[in-house]
């Protein structure tokens, strides 16, 4: 006989009825709770399909002009807000930065962290993947970093302050899977970019400047790839940008599906 059964055999119909109401309930809050784990659970896949990748390399390595031929064939694609820190109400923080790094070094890189992690958010997991021109990780581990070791962030606080702020990001941060995509080129070529380009901001940028740049993403990409980062992938961009586009999409396009 069932439990059901020899509990219907001692207990009055009145309360065997409340036993049967009660013990329906408990299986229909399982069967809510079971279709809200799956729900739950389709969410999380359909977020794992989303893929970001991060285009990093030095000032002038052509990361832009990468990421504007993706634009023009509709891949989705997130600019640096240059145009923010080109007018932070009213002020040109960019400009202040390359001018008088010591003054305004730490203001600038708080905002440059807020922008980039704010950015991020705006990646929707309706689309399979973005290209990023860099990343929260390099404007706390190489940029903040770079600052703290030339002595314009002149104190360990506003390092330890961006690092906090980059960890909280880490905690927080859209579920997807992370591509670093390293445009490597010769620190000589990114200056005769830079000075060719002629943007008003960076006539103050040194070799030295791009020399020390290059080295920590060579350190950092290279030697010693990031956490939560599922790999880097290395493009040489000493052809044309069309060169390095093709590049970058067969890498992209042969990664193995999520479906």
């Amino acid at each position: 006989m069932s439990l059901l059964g020899t509990i219907g055999t001692y207990l009055p119909i009145g309360i065997l009825s409340i036993v049967y109401t009660s013990l329906f309930v408990v299986v229909e809050w399982m069967k809510v709770m079971n279709r809200r784990r799956a729900v739950a659970g389709e969410i999380a896949v359909e977020s794992e399909k989303m893929r970001l990748f991060y285009v990093e390399g030095n000032i002038g390595c052509g990361k832009s002009t990468l990421l504007k031929q993706l634009l023009n064939i509709r891949e989705s694609v997130l600019f640096e807000p240059i145009e923010r820190w080109q007018n932070a109400e009213g002020r040109n923080l960019l400009k202040e930065f390359y001018t008088s790094p010591a003054l305004a070094g730490a203001e600038f890189q708080r905002f440059a962290l807020h922008n980039m992690i704010a950015r991020e958010n705006q990646c929707s997991p309706t689309n399979n993947r973005y290209f990023l021109e860099r990343s929260p990780f390099t404007s706390t581990n190489i940029f903040a970093q770079m600052g703290l070791e030339a002595g314009w962030l002149t104190t360990t606080t506003v390092f330890e302050d961006l690092k906090h702020a980059y960890n909280r990001y880490e905690q927080s941060k859209p579920v997807a899977e992370r591509h670093i995509i390293y445009v490597r080129t010769l620190p000589e070529t990114a200056l005769a970019r830079i000075r060719s380009r002629g943007r008003s901001e960076e006539l103050n940028i040194t070799q030295q400047y791009i020399d020390s740049l290059h080295q920590q993403h060579e350190l950092l990409f290279r030697l010693q790839p990031p956490k939560g980062v599922a790999d880097v992938h290395v493009v040489n961009n000493d052809g044309s940008s069309e060169a390095l586009c093709d590049a970058v999409l067969k890498i992209v396009n042969s990664l193995p599906s999520h479906q």
